[in-house]
């Protein structure tokens, strides 16, 4: 693995030997993301940070995208069919977690929180590999922890993110049981409160609702890298939280 050369993070870092090939974790370590990771300064994007990712997977995985909704990606994306208003939350540092999303008024429980309808599914894994090392290296790390893997309704597991604000869910603790959104079905982008939600308060949701199987949407390791699957919540449980579909 090549070694970080630029402090700064802001310039495009060469390919390393066999990019075409490596992993999730392999590329998130070329990167040294995890030092990135533990940096609780890093400020929220702006709106020309947010264009310029648009700007690159227009450019590199999708030139059939637009990125033209009404509502900046600093406030999220079009919440409301019928009206130009963001979702109901907004972003800001959250202490121990970096930047994270916090209710923007009250939310009452089974309202709908989150509709994905922004979220973006790479088409295969070199789609992501090439849009990850066409980015600056802070940028790549960004992108790199803004990624998950998902079923789709036709049970097909695939890549995903987002390129607003609606990527900054922070995980809730499983032993705390504190997460108060969370999706309804393993293949569903829309995320519901589970209960009532002060203004002001964080948004949590279990990451392990998707399953992350990287080597299955062909970003697995052969290398000394390899960090094993997370193992996902059973749809069993997302059903007990409620009977309506999603």
């Amino acid at each position: 693995m090549r070694k970080v050369q630029d402090p700064s993070g802001e310039l495009p870092m060469e390919k390393p030997v066999g990019w075409e090939r490596l992993g999730f974790y392999s590329i998130r370590r070329h990167f040294n993301c995890h030092e990135h990771a533990r940096d609780q300064t890093k400020p929220l994007p702006t709106v020309a940070e947010w264009k310029f990712f648009q700007d690159k997977y227009h450019e590199i995985v999708d030139a059939d995208v637009t990125f033209d909704d009404v509502v900046p990606p600093t406030l999220g994306y079009k919440f409301d069919p019928e009206a130009p208003i963001p979702p109901p939350y907004y972003a800001k540092h959250s202490p121990g977690k970096g930047r994270g999303l916090f209710a923007s008024r009250d939310i009452i429980k089974g309202e709908k929180v989150h509709h994905g309808g922004s979220h973006l599914m790479f088409p295969d894994a070199m789609s992501w590999r090439r849009f990850v090392f066409s980015l600056p290296r802070k940028k790549a790390c960004d992108m790199i922890d803004w990624t998950w893997t998902q079923y789709t309704p036709d049970r097909e597991l695939r890549i995903f993110t987002a390129i607003n604000i609606a990527i900054m869910f922070n995980g809730a603790d499983n032993k705390l049981r504190n997460a108060n959104v969370d999706p309804r079905s393993e293949s569903s982008h829309t995320l519901w409160a589970l209960r009532d939600i002060k203004k002001g308060e964080e948004l949590l949701h279990t990451y392990e609702a998707y399953e992350t199987n990287w080597e299955k949407v062909g970003l697995g390791e052969d290398n000394e890298y390899f960090i094993p699957k997370k193992k996902r919540f059973s749809e069993q449980l997302l059903r007990k939280r409620s009977k309506t579909p999603p």
